[in-house]
This record gives C-alpha cells, sequence and structure tokens, in this order.
C-alpha cells in the first residue's frame, strides 16, 4: 500500500507558556497543523489538477491494488502491445512516475507543532497536506526524485504572528499579548515495505512576545525517531499504529528546565470522503520523564477528530481535541487537568508553481479540572495568521503494469 506524508509534527495542546507553562504538562504539540504529528496520518494527494485531498493535504491511503490500476501504460508499454509483445515492463524504482499523481506517495504526516503549549509539542496529527511536489514543475520534482527510491522526507517551515488573550493561562486576570513563531521541521525517513516506515524527526520553535519577552520568550527543541504501520481497513479508510520516542531541549530566558523524554503510541485512522475530503480520528498516550527517564513526570491522552476539505488552491481543516493530564504535581507544576482544544483554519496557496500557503487559524482552549492552578487553567484564544513554506519527496515503489 502507498501513502502520502508531510510534516507536521498535528497537530495539533496543554502546557502553559510563560515562567509557568514550558515545564507543565504535555508541552504542546502541533494540533493542527498542528497535530499532529505529526498524528501521524498517511494520506495520498490526488489532486494535481485540483481534484483532491488536502493540504495540510487530504492524503487518502490507496491500496497496492488500486496504486496499480491507476497508472497509465507507459509508451514502451503501448509500443510492445502494438508490437505483439507481451512483456509487462516494471518501472525502475529510481525514476519518477510518468504520470504526476502516480505513484501514490507515503509519507508520514509529521507532528508539526504549531503550539507551543502542552499541545504544541505532543504531535496531534491532522492528515497532513499531500506531497509538494503537485504544486512544482517536473523537472523540479525529477531533482529530488534522483534520490533513493525509498527515501522520504518532509519539510515545512511556518512564519506566523498570533494574538493571545491569556498568555499565562490562568482562571483570573488574563494577560493578552502578540507572539512571533518561526518553526521549521524535518522528517527523513525510509520506507521498509509499503506499508512500514521509519523516521527521524527534528524541529524548533522561537516564540518572541511582544510585551513579555524577559517572561515568556523561549526557544524549544525535539530530536526523535518514529516507526509507523499501514492497516487497510476498505478501499477509503486506512488506520496507521506508530511509536515515537524524543527528546526536549528548551532554552528560557529566565529559568531552567531539564530535557524531557516523550515515548507517545498513537493509532489514528483516516477515512476519504468523495474527491476533497477526509475525516479523522485519533488516540494517542504521551508518558515523559526528565533527565532521559530518571524521573517520571506525567501521563496524558490525546483524542482528537477532524475534517479536512480541499478545493484547489483552497485548503479548510477543523478539529476537536480532548486532551486528560495525570502525573507529579510537583514536576509538573500544578494538578491534573483537562483540556478541550478547538482548532479552524483556512490556507490558500499563493502560487501554483510555489509550494507557500498563507493561512489564518483560530485556537479556543479550555482548561478544566486544575483547582485554577496558573498555567493550566482558564480560557486561552489564539487567532493565528503566516505564512508555511513546504517541500517533501514521497518513498517509491516500482509498478507492475499489467499486458493486455
Amino acid at each position: 500500500m502507498s501513502c502520502a506524508s508531510t510534516l507536521a509534527i498535528a497537530i495539533p495542546a496543554k502546557a502553559l507558556e510563560g515562567d509557568f507553562g514550558a515545564t507543565r504538562g504535555p508541552l504542546p504539540s502541533p494540533v493542527l497543523p498542528a497535530v499532529q504529528a505529526n498524528i501521524s496520518n498517511s494520506i495520498v494527494n490526488t489532486d494535481a489538477t485540483g481534484a483532491a485531498a488536502g493540504q495540510q493535504a487530504i492524503a487518502q491511503p490507496v491500496t497496492e491494488t488500486e496504486s496499480e490500476s491507476q497508472n497509465s501504460p507507459s509508451l514502451e508499454t503501448l509500443r510492445l502491445q502494438n508490437s505483439g509483445g507481451t512483456s509487462a515492463p516494471t518501472q525502475n524504482p529510481g525514476e519518477p512516475p510518468a504520470d504526476p499523481l502516480m505513484p501514490a506517495s507515503i509519507a508520514q504526516s509529521v507532528s508539526r507543532p504549531d503550539d507551543t503549549q502542552q499541545f504544541d509539542l505532543t504531535p496531534i496529527k491532522i492528515p497532513e497536506r499531500g506531497a509538494a511536489f503537485s504544486t512544482f514543475d517536473s523537472y523540479k520534482a525529477r531533482m529530488l526524485y534522483r534520490l533513493p527510491a525509498r527515501m522520504f522526507f518532509s519539510g515545512t517551515c511556518e512564519n506566523s504572528l498570533r494574538l493571545e488573550t491569556n498568555v499565562f493561562q490562568t482562571y483570573r486576570n488574563p494577560q493578552t499579548d502578540a507572539v512571533y513563531r518561526v518553526l521549521p521541521n524535518l522528517t527523513v525517513g525510509y520506507a521498509l515495505t509499503r506499508r512500514t516506515r521509519v523516521s527521524s524527526n527534528l524541529f524548533m520553535f522561537r516564540d518572541q512576545y511582544a510585551n513579555r519577552d524577559s517572561q515568556l520568550s523561549r526557544n524549544i527543541y525535539s530530536v526523535g525517531a518514529r516507526v509507523d504501520h499501514d492497516f487497510t481497513i476498505n478501499e477509503k479508510t486506512t488506520m496507521t499504529a506508530g511509536l515515537f520516542c524524543r527528546e526536549l531541549f528548551f532554552q528560557l530566558h529566565n529559568s531552567s528546565t531539564p530535557p524531557l523524554s516523550d515515548v507517545i503510541p498513537s493509532l489514528v485512522t483516516v477515512r476519504r470522503v468523495g474527491n476533497h475530503g477526509a475525516l479523522y480520528g485519533s488516540v494517542m498516550g504521551q508518558l515523559r520523564w526528565q533527565r532521559v527517564f530518571s524521573r517520571w513526570q506525567e501521563g496524558d491522552q490525546f483524542y482528537s477528530v477532524g475534517y479536512v476539505l480541499r478545493k484547489s488552491p483552497w485548503l479548510f481543516t477543523t478539529d476537536c481535541t480532548f486532551l486528560t493530564n495525570f502525573g507529579n504535581s510537583n514536576l509538573r507544576g500544578g494538578h491534573n487537568n483537562q483540556t478541550f482544544i478547538l482548532t479552524g483554519e483556512i490556507a490558500r496557496q499563493l502560487h501554483r508553481n510555489i509550494p507557500v500557503v498563507a493561512f489564518v487559524r483560530a485556537e479556543p482552549i479550555f482548561n478544566m479540572g486544575a483547582n485554577s492552578s496558573p498555567g493550566l487553567a482558564g480560557f486561552n484564544f489564539r487567532l493565528y495568521g503566516g505564512l508555511r513554506a513546504e517541500i517533501s519527496k514521497p518513498a517509491i515503489f516500482p509498478t507492475k503494469l499489467a499486458a493486455k
């Protein structure tokens, strides 16, 4: 089975930002754009002409037989058929597919960290955008296809400004601020089989606060490795099981935070809806330790459902994530709590030959059950606007064309 991938590293929701927050709970991860992750979803981009899956593209996994049937015969195949030959040529793994839509891209959705709150650093993954090759001229795509056939990679760089209404996530007296964020994210992997992938991921983000620079501005780095395996439920539905292990490092202005070690198992189901949309649901766990598994800090569960719709060049994404947290209150900085994160995003590709999109994203955050613990309480609303550049290469497998 072939699948598409991108970065991420879903969307993707909890940890307080600022003095209180950088050490709390499940550090944020990409919920929506974030979510994911990278949510690790495999999806196939069938939209070279604007007909299919999404930017955080809806990619719908397809079965191996579907992939073969969708490939059109090459000129060599037609020549053999017309001359009475019966041989069926096999596509060279090192060569790009003749049809720009094929082969079905394999790509592991990378959690794309979009928030620095707990959900920022926990790869909740929304089905990611499809391979960016569909937006390149063919000669540019061919350059990348010269890389090893089964190797895949995906990279994004997001620059955004956001308005945040409760930066300290307190029950009373919310403080508002404007934040500039730059977020590069890179995933490189290898497809062991059509269904199984291994990869490594690196992302970092810089949050620069306008009014509370000395309190909240920070750099956070994540280095990790993951393995994913796809299961085909039916021709429209695919399930992906994944295991992601990572290390988080912090550079905070006015405090020191030990590195955090996370182990994150996940189960994601994606179902294609028509030619333009996909529904998804995911369950993700996160176990967190301080100083490389020396002190257990907490355990968190993420439950997400969402929908992605693409009408080229537009992409619409909605997501609802429920997060529950429990653990050592002294290490995580507060009581056990629950969080609802709602996400809505509208994105538009700026030019058909340039893989850059402009987006607007709204993210209401509802904290509950923490007994007014600063950093884990109250209501916070985030409004983003910015640009996101993306590029990716799928894993490519030989495709056998049946002779007629």
